[in-house]
């Protein structure tokens, strides 16, 4: 199991004609992009110096699929909680822009799985060497 941070963003257009949050319950009058298998339902959990938030966030779009959320708010539609092995790029390029930086998501869970064995072949072992490499500290590759 690998621990992957994740980061509140959006475009620069939805940031001009909106405004960035500065506090997570300034989220209830933005636009939200929101996963729709959280562990938390329908709210986003964020942590900051001022303690822990749990906000029902008022979405435009829910969808089962991180990269649907990155173009919906790369295309101006509202504020997403995207990895950042997913939004690296984008956030490198200014394409995406973080807010509520002074707050943290919980990180997710990035499982490989294998059938059980008593001797892990040396191609799986790789693989999962591979996916240790590719997602650990990819945060703006």
């Amino acid at each position: 199991m690998l621990g992957v941070e994740r980061v509140f963003c959006a475009s620069p257009d939805y940031l001009n004609q909106r405004g960035a949050p500065d506090h997570p319950k300034d989220l209830k009058n933005h636009d939200c992009l929101t996963y729709g298998f959280l562990a938390t339902g329908n709210q986003w959990k964020l942590i900051g110096n001022d303690g822990e938030h749990l906000i029902s966030v008022p979405w435009k779009l829910c969808a089962n699929n991180a990269e649907v959320l990155k173009q919906a708010a790369l295309k101006g539609r509202g504020i997403a909680l995207l990895p950042t092995f997913l939004a690296g790029l984008e956030l490198k390029s200014g394409a995406l822009i973080p807010v509520l930086t002074n707050y943290q998501a919980p990180e997710i869970a990035l499982y490989a799985i294998y059938p059980p064995t008593r001797h892990l072949s040396s191609k799986v072992r790789l693989f999962i060497d591979f996916l240790l490499e590719r997602f650990r500290d990819r945060a703006l590759d």
